[in-house]
């Protein structure tokens, strides 16, 4: 049986990107390699070329701001499940909104234009966006393939406007007419020359602003909250009195509008008219930078930031290492785009399968379910421990997994043999080990019955709980009813010790390294289990199963022997046993 268990939030936002992110620069390192060039070198040159100077940092915070937007774009779209892979086309169609108010107001000042350039990019990117959601929610399109056929339409369109309508008479490349004044975006450069002839811009402070604006939109607001639960369950949606077609269509429009902001940052921050092709793929890279970054803010951000470096980063690697060319660099990318978006579940099930093989290594309490090192045994440690293992035992079904559990019950054998012992200072006469082991069985499984009935309560789990005393059979001739070595109870003094043995019988042995004497009972190993159609109905015998506690322990059974098994019919050949019962 594969047990598996959903991740932490900690692992799934940060350790498998990282993993992913690993592994393919691993193999861009060897891509690299392979090439005659240094792995390490190329890596240093890369990050200098992103981070090391004003310049190279204003380009790589240049292409983060278009990666946030896209990302952004794909991320609202995704919270109401709908995989938008259209932000290239509603980026593309926004660029009109953008060059027609830049060109209308561009003898004002850039302050009136931002905004209204702004509302305008956002509109016909969001009913770029809006169009394919009304299909998907009125006509059962599919909003993957709507996306993609409305990117190529908007590449088709945008050629005929720049062909037939914007272009200049006194101009034969398909552009528009030049922005000169006041529908330019002010470059950071203007302001502090540390970032050289970059192209960074105000629209940067917008993507921040939008990281901002998207979480709470989609965190603190009853819209955003209808978005995640319309992606996360449409028919719980659909019975909470939320319109599912709406929503759909209100994400993709949010989608599309947040698209467009690219248009701005390119066509007024960068080219200053409308080009063909000036979306360069942005729009497509956002769907990694979206899955990457687990489709929220924090992560786009850092997801862009990375992007950001490997554009600008690689454009330096180019130019200093020649055997790095730029095909090689766009492998690179493509790599990291494979790993973070095609393949993201690569690592995730073998994770999941070691978290949940973890969380089962810790649900394997053995003696320390019901007494720590330093505890007295009293009922409230034993129950403290109890609710702990619960916690854990609780995870283990949560995963969804039929479950018998095991314990082991040496200290409280211990116990109640001592007790027996004072209980007989008084004339009560004392109960042999087998009634003893069966007595512990009883305390321990409603111990753990308890707890653990209580723990899935709380989980909204329901599954019953059933404990059971258990008889096991043994091979009266089993070499160890001859040589008993399991030691149970407390310790005693040679001269406490050696009158046990006289007036009770007992096996005493002397634990030298521990200072003092102990009982010793045999320990045979087990062979069958009497109770085993009794748990096979338990579990079987309906869905959900129910969860049994069996074993610790074991009376006496087709021997004549009154000294019953202990700990080593539990553990590994117990479980063994068990498992033997349910296949």
């Amino acid at each position: 049986m594969i047990v598996r268990k959903p991740l932490p939030r900690w692992a799934d936002l940060i350790l498998v990107p990282f993993l992913n992110l690993t592994l393919a620069f691993l193999i861009s390192g060897l891509v690299v390699l392979i090439i005659g060039e240094n792995p390490i070198e190329a890596v240093k040159i890369l990050l200098f070329g992103a981070f090391g100077y004003g310049e190279g940092l204003g380009y790589t915070l240049h292409f983060a701001t278009n990666f946030i937007f896209a990302g952004l774009a794909f991320s609202i779209a995704s919270h109401a499940g709908q995989f938008n892979i259209g932000a290239e086309g509603q980026a593309y169609v926004a660029g009109l909104g953008a060059i027609l108010v830049a060109l209308a107001l561009d003898q004002t000042h850039w302050l009136l234009v931002m905004p209204l350039a702004m509302i305008a990019s956002a509109a016909i990117g969001g009913f770029w966006g809006f169009v394919p959601g009304y299909l998907a929610a009125k006509r059962g399109s599919h909003v993957v393939i709507t996306t993609i056929m409305f990117n190529f339409i908007a590449s088709a369109f945008m050629v005929y406007m720049l062909n037939r309508v914007l272009k200049q008479s006194d101009n034969m490349a398909p552009e528009s007419a030049t922005v000169v004044n006041a529908g330019r975006m002010p470059q950071l450069r203007e302001w502090w020359d540390y970032f050289g002839y970059s192209p960074l811009n105000v629209m940067f402070f917008v993507a921040v602003a939008a990281l901002i604006a998207a979480y709470i939109l989609l965190w603190r607001t009853e819209l955003g909250y209808k978005i995640r639960t319309m992606g996360q369950n449409p028919s719980a949606a659909h019975y909470a009195g939320i319109s599912n077609s709406a929503i759909v269509m209100i994400a993709m429009t949010i989608s599309g509008a947040v698209a467009g902001m690219i248009a701005l940052n390119e066509v007024l921050g960068v080219q200053n008219r409308l080009v063909l092709d000036f979306v360069f793929g942005y729009g497509f890279v956002g769907i990694a930078v979206g899955l990457m970054g687990r489709n929220h803010p924090i992560g786009i951000a850092l997801a862009a930031l990375l992007f950001g470096a490997l554009y600008q980063g690689g454009q330096e690697l180019a130019f200093m290492m020649p055997a790095v060319t730029r095909e090689m660099i766009l492998v690179i990318q493509a790599l990291v785009i494979l790993f973070t978006g095609a393949m993201e579940g690569l690592f995730r099930g073998p994770l999941e399968t070691l978290f949940g093989l973890v969380e089962l290594n810790r649900s394997a309490a053995g003696r320390d379910v019901q007494e720590k090192p330093d505890d007295r045994g009293t009922y409230e440690e034993q129950m403290r421990n109890v609710r702990e293992s619960a916690r854990h035992l609780a995870s283990v079904i949560e995963m969804g997994y039929d479950v018998i559990f095991t314990h082991g019950n040496g200290p409280q054998v211990g116990n109640i043999l001592l007790q027996n012992e004072i209980a007989s200072r008084d004339g009560i006469p004392p109960m042999p080990l087998d009634v003893c082991v069966a007595e512990s069985q009883g305390q321990i499984g409603y111990m753990i019955q308890q707890a653990l009935t209580n723990e899935l309560i709380k989980r909204g789990i329901k599954r019953a709980v059933t404990s059971l005393i258990v008889q096991v059979v043994v091979d009266e001739n089993d070499p160890a009813f001859k040589n008993p070595t399991k030691p149970i109870g407390p310790f005693y003094s040679e001269e406490e010790a050696r009158r046990l043995m006289d007036e009770m019988g007992w096996v005493m042995r002397e634990d030298k390294a521990r200072g003092g004497w102990r009982r010793v009972v045999p320990s045979p190993k087990p062979v069958d289990i009497v109770e085993k159609d009794a748990i096979k109905r338990l579990i079987f015998g309906k869905s959900p199963g129910e969860i049994v506690i069996a074993a610790g322990g074991g009376g006496k059974y087709h021997t004549e022997i009154n000294e019953a098994l202990t700990d080593h019919i539990r553990g590994k050949s117990m479980a063994e046993m068990l498992q033997a019962v349910v296949k």
